[in-house]
């Protein structure tokens, strides 16, 4: 998921596994699929996605807080 998302790859810890939904939005502020489409199928990195989590199903160690 890193190559398709490299924003990910700093804000999240490498042993995380989350479940949740990826959302780009129109100017708007509605989800936009073909907005999301673009961003993932064609590489568009111009177009910002959100990552909705629903659950974090493991991590191998503990976060710290600010």
């Amino acid at each position: 998921m890193t190559p398709l998302l490299p924003e990910f790859a700093t804000a999240l810890p490498p042993d995380v596994q989350l479940d949740g939904e990826l959302v780009a939005f129109d100017v708007d502020g509605r989800p936009d699929f073909h907005r999301l489409g673009a961003r993932m199928l064609h590489g568009h990195v111009g177009i910002a996605v959100t990552l909705f989590v629903f659950d974090v199903h493991a991590l191998r160690r503990q976060l710290s807080r600010p």
